[in-house]
């Protein structure tokens, strides 16, 4: 199996997302969908509790080149396809996790111009001990899983998990021309697409259960909201503990029957979210949206470090 995972690349993610557009995205040509230099982050904690629940997670992205990057993707099995960059950058992004006894970390990479999902890998520790790494192929992805094979191997480096398979899993019902990405790359294509103005929309290609289906997100308004977080960077940087105008974006999930709104997951949320977006630093202020068995859940940003900071 270690043969099949010939290195060809430095790329991970976490899921799969597509970067079609009710604008500019839809549009074809040599200028690229999204645009890098928006990004006006390179590190964010988010934090949230609730009836004794309490979640923590910490992003860190940095944009390299391409070629730098090839060091680390993986090749699929003989006779599968992978999923290529078609730009000269790629977006490498971490996060980590801490939720209901879990700790997850997630290595992921994509596209910096598109942001179509490369490969991603989860590793998760605490109560459930599991490793993930997927690398999207044509018409779907490639999976190896590693787990501990009884008790004796719980606790020990994932090297030394003997419970060992892979698989192809297919993906339907992407549009032609379309590409798929990952929940967690969400945060870069917001930072990075053309929405600026109430009105402005795109749609982001999701998947679940291996059917693809699109993502709705739209500016709904500018809206003033209280905020109180630390920002490392900027002629403004320290605490930040005021009155704050914020882009307020939907995202919705247009799923086909037989699809459930709730497979739609970004930042442990799931169905329906809300995000308000600041307006230069491009970072999330906060984030709504329900969680399983809690009911509806606020996210708010705990501490920002700004590009070039």
């Amino acid at each position: 199996m270690e043969r099949t995972r010939r290195r060809i690349g430095r790329w991970r993610v976490a899921g799969l997302l597509c970067v079609a557009a009710a604008s500019a995205l839809a549009q074809p040509g040599p200028e690229p969908a999204l645009r890098k230099e928006r990004m006006g982050w390179s590190s964010l904690t988010m934090q949230a509790s609730k009836l004794g629940v309490s979640m923590e997670s910490t992003l860190s992205q940095e944009i390299v080149a391409t070629a730098q990057a090839r060091a680390d993707l993986v090749s699929p099995p003989p006779g599968n396809v992978a999923v290529e960059p078609g730009g000269g950058a790629i977006v490498r992004m971490e996060v980590r996790t801490s939720f209901l006894g879990r700790d997850s970390k997630t290595l992921f990479w994509l596209d910096a111009d598109d942001g179509r999902a490369l490969q991603w890998t989860v590793v998760e520790t605490g109560k459930r001990e599991r490793f993930k790494e997927s690398r999207a192929i044509e018409g779907g992805v490639w999976v190896l899983r590693k787990n501990p094979l009884d008790r004796s191997e719980e606790g020990q480096p994932l090297e030394k998990w003997t419970r060992v398979r892979d698989g192809i899993e297919p993906v339907t019902g992407l549009p032609p021309g379309k590409v798929l990405s990952e929940a967690a790359g969400l945060l870069y294509v917001l930072a990075t697409s053309p929405l600026d103005a109430v009105g402005d929309r795109i749609e982001v290609y999701m998947e679940s259960d291996g059917k693809a289906f699109p993502v709705s997100i739209r500016v709904e308004a500018l809206e003033r909201l209280d905020v109180d977080y630390r920002r490392t960077g900027g002629a403004d940087a320290g605490r930040i503990d005021r009155k704050s105008t914020a882009l307020r974006l939907s995202m919705r999930p247009l799923v086909p029957a037989g699809m459930d709104r709730r497979d739609f997951k970004f930042m442990s949320l799931e169905g329906d979210i809300d995000v308000w977006l600041d307006r230069e630093g491009r970072y999330p202020l906060r984030i709504e949206g329900r969680v399983k068995w809690v009911g509806k859940v606020r996210i708010q940003l705990a501490s920002v470090t700004l590009v070039g900071s």
